[in-house]
């Protein structure tokens, strides 16, 4: 094996664990726990209501706009390295059948 590939492999394994911890990590908004890159949960289940029909809608409002907005920033940080990491992965796989057709002559 190359250094080349090697370290092609080590970058792959490096980003593919980030994008596995990043696409499971919890993206919070004040007290409420807006789900991850993969599952998306109801922000509005721990919402306390206070009773005000107009500050309870706002708070919803701003509660799910918020939510949406950290999930679509958590989906694209998670697709970065995830993308990365398969192209190290074609790479080093086409330096591999490079390595085989020089050893070969």
């Amino acid at each position: 094996m190359s250094a080349k590939r090697f370290a092609l492999g080590s970058v792959a394994l490096i980003c593919l664990l980030l994008a596995g911890w990043l696409a499971t990590t919890d993206v919070h908004v004040d007290n409420a726990t807006c789900g991850t890159a993969l599952l998306r949960r109801d922000p509005l289940a721990s919402l306390v209501v206070t009773g005000d029909i107009v500050e309870d809608a706002l708070t919803e409002d701003r509660l799910t706009s918020i939510c949406g907005r950290n999930i679509t920033r958590q989906r694209i940080l998670t697709a970065i390295p995830l993308a990365v990491g398969v192209a190290a992965i074609i790479t080093g796989s086409r330096e591999r059948a490079l390595d085989e057709a020089v050893n070969a002559r």
